[in-house]
């Protein structure tokens, strides 16, 4: 084992020792104890202490990517009608559902949906809709990883590599899914995909709402395509709806360029396995 995989390993370790704390810390206030109720920046949400990535943000700053929700803003309109696949519980969606006609959320973990059902009460929003089943490119079942240290990680089984992804020992359970084009016959103006590998096959399911879409907004995540859908770089490129859109940006990577070159931007990234949080294809230049 080489220094990189001591480190990786150590830092696992921590990150899980960490993690089992903070569910200890919870479990001192009662049996029936599951969340902490934290006031944000846009109202009172529901959230698991066990998890050190959005729970964190938002039990230290009232926030989850402040500059993330800002910006993805600045794509919408007050008639969209919106469709976000990995809704996790909520620091995304309801910011974001302050801006849209309608949002429908889907969320495939269950104990992330329970804490997700419980936010959007808590938000007063009623244009609001949550689904708890996994987007894919065929209705049946898949096992999916329940994480607890990072929640918002959980995903499918990967199909190699798992090793990675169990180092908080996360619950698989199986899980409904769903092909999205079969699951809402009305067409969405915005849909946003954050599913850790799920895109693939989601993306799949859901080539007529993509074409008519006008922003689409997926994570590039090379590592995930890998590992966690089993597919290779050319077979993600030709899900994507590419010819129906006209330009693409990457905040992370600082690019607004043609949908012509996102082959290439996109190819060169998964070279070097590098990641972007949100690639926006668009059919038109929107500016902030």
């Amino acid at each position: 084992m080489n220094l990189v995989d001591l480190r990786e390993k150590g830092s696992s370790r921590l990150k899980f020792f960490k993690s089992k704390v903070r569910s200890w810390w919870l479990k001192l206030l009662g049996p029936r104890a599951c969340g902490v109720f934290v006031e944000t920046d846009w109202g009172f949400m529901l959230l698991d202490p066990r998890d050190a990535h959005v729970s964190r943000q938002l039990l230290r700053t009232g926030a989850y990517n402040r500059e993330e929700v800002s910006f993805l803003g600045n794509f919408l309109k007050p008639s969209d009608r919106m469709l976000i696949v990995g809704g996790h519980i909520g620091a995304l969606a309801i910011p974001l559902g302050k801006s849209v006609k309608s949002l429908d959320v889907v969320e495939a973990n269950p104990e992330s949906f329970k804490l997700l059902e419980a936010n959007v009460s808590l938000s007063r929003l009623t244009n609001l809709s949550v689904w708890n089943w996994a987007a894919a490119n065929e209705e049946g079942a898949l096992d999916f990883l329940v994480s607890s240290e990072n929640s918002g990680g959980s995903k499918r089984l990967p199909v190699t590599g798992a090793a990675k992804y169990m180092y908080d020992k996360p619950k698989i359970l199986t899980v409904s899914c769903r092909r999205l084009d079969d699951a809402f016959p009305q067409d969405f103006d915005v849909i946003l995909m954050d599913i850790e590998g799920s895109e693939y096959a989601a993306m799949r399911g859901a080539q007529r709402l993509l074409q008519n879409c006008r922003v689409f907004v997926f994570e590039f995540i090379p590592d995930h395509l890998r590992n966690v859908a089993g597919v290779d770089f050319e077979d993600f490129f030709e899900a994507l709806p590419v010819k129906d859109f006209d330009r693409a940006l990457l905040p992370r990577h600082a690019k607004d360029i043609p949908i012509s070159q996102l082959r290439g931007v996109l190819q060169e990234l998964y070279v070097q396995n590098e990641y972007e949080d949100g690639v926006l294809m668009l059919k038109e230049r929107l500016t902030s």
